[in-house]
């Protein structure tokens, strides 16, 4: 069966495999393939119709309540939120590092985010309880535009459907849910300003944990998941709309490891009544833990954020 990869058209050492849908337990098959040329993992097929896989009950479409901080609040948080940074060993194993990070990388509070793919907002809103006030998301799967008191407004549309440009553009674990990625990158640039950043926050391949658990991979997400990027095939992709990326750094955690372990036992993310699931000993999690911050180190982590700015003169 000859497969094309639609990020660099290699239609040789293209590798098949077929994963099921495990996070709701449907258990449907998917082909994916491996490319031979760049690297990236995708879906042969992308089924027609994608609302039976973003159920109501998907963690990102989650109701948020507004508990915005007022400037007190704001300089308590950040406080805590150094103290925790600098205490806290295994820094890119925690889910919000890339937080923390944005500021020695000059993100300043007063400037226009967008946050694409960005659900009901959970990002938007821990950025909102460090002071940032300039916050716009959208996500083209949630049931209607939201518009929070505390400002921050999210529109149920795609990149085509926003208008304006942004110092900050983030996609935390969105990129991989899209199914023309040249073409997002093209308007991401569009969307980015002359002096702005962007961050691409998504799971990536060769990994250990792939190595370790193939089709079971948590991280494969079949079939929401259409590519699982490596660092060759996302370099192909700035390279082909005038962007550069700037610098990369894994930051697996253990979930790597347990949500596989699940799923290698047949077992869905999301629990199913009447099914007894193995406990998680502390031990076992800290050195899960452990292993995942030596596993970045070694860029071998099974995701990756990416800092992507656009070339001079492009």
């Amino acid at each position: 069966m000859v497969t094309c990869c639609k990020i660099c058209a290699n239609t040789e050492r293209n590798v098949l495999y077929a994963a099921r849908e495990m996070m709701f337990g449907y258990r449907d098959t998917f082909s994916y393939f491996t490319c031979g040329n760049c690297g990236c993992l995708q879906i042969k097929d992308a089924p027609a119709e994608l609302g039976k896989y973003y159920p109501e009950n998907y963690y990102a479409f989650t109701p948020l309540k507004d508990t915005t901080p007022g400037p007190v609040g704001w300089r308590y948080n950040r406080l805590k939120d150094r103290v925790r940074w600098f205490f806290t060993p295994y820094k890119t194993t925690k889910t919000d590092y890339w937080l923390h990070y944005i500021r020695h990388l000059g993100i300043q509070r007063n400037v226009k985010i967008l946050d694409v793919g960005c659900g009901s907002g959970q990002w938007l809103f821990k950025l909102r309880s460090l002071g940032y006030q300039y916050l716009t998301g959208v996500d083209p799967f949630i049931p209607s535009d939201l518009f929070y008191e505390n400002g921050i407004r999210i529109f149920k549309a795609d990149l085509s459907g926003i208008e304006g440009r942004f110092d900050f553009i983030l996609l935390n674990h969105a990129f991989e849910h899209m199914t023309a990625p040249l073409e997002v990158m093209r308007q991401l640039k569009e969307h980015l300003q002359d002096n702005g950043l962007l961050m691409i926050r998504i799971p990536v391949y060769p990994s250990f944990a792939w190595e370790e658990y193939n089709v079971d991979w948590i991280q494969l997400d079949a079939p929401r998941h259409f590519f699982i990027h490596s660092e060759q095939s996302m370099s192909l992709l700035a390279m082909q709309t005038g962007l550069e990326i700037e610098r990369i750094v894994y930051d697996s955690t253990a979930f790597q490891f347990f949500g596989s372990e699940g799923y290698k036992q047949d077992l869905p993310l999301i629990r199913e009544p009447g099914r007894d699931y193995p406990v998680l000993y502390k031990r076992e999690f800290k050195n899960m833990v452990r292993k995942a911050a030596r596993l970045n180190k070694d860029r071998r982590g099974d995701q990756a954020c990416f800092f992507i700015r656009k070339k001079m003169n492009s």
